[in-house]
């Protein structure tokens, strides 16, 4: 079950991979992704480490909408702590 989530999750990180690369918008698990909210799932995926990873696909449950809401609430807070610095 758990390689199951992991192998949809990774379908969905290489479909917006490839949204962003075609600066356009898909439909992914009955998800209309637009390039923004792709490419706020690839920064963020890029950027953790391998259990932030699996967090990151735990929390989203290999859903494009919740994997948007935690990358989108993730950057926000990203940005908060660099301009408190």
């Amino acid at each position: 079950m758990k390689e199951d989530v992991a192998s949809h999750g990774l379908a969905i990180i290489h479909a917006c991979r490839e949204i962003v690369a075609h600066r356009q918008h898909k439909m992914i698990a009955g998800v209309i992704v637009d390039m923004q909210t792709a490419n706020a799932i690839v920064v963020v995926w890029d950027n953790i480490n391998t259990k932030g990873r699996q967090r990151f696909l735990d929390i989203g449950d290999c859903d494009p909408a919740m994997m948007g809401a935690v990358a989108f609430s993730t950057l926000a807070r990203a940005r908060e702590v660099k301009a408190a610095q």
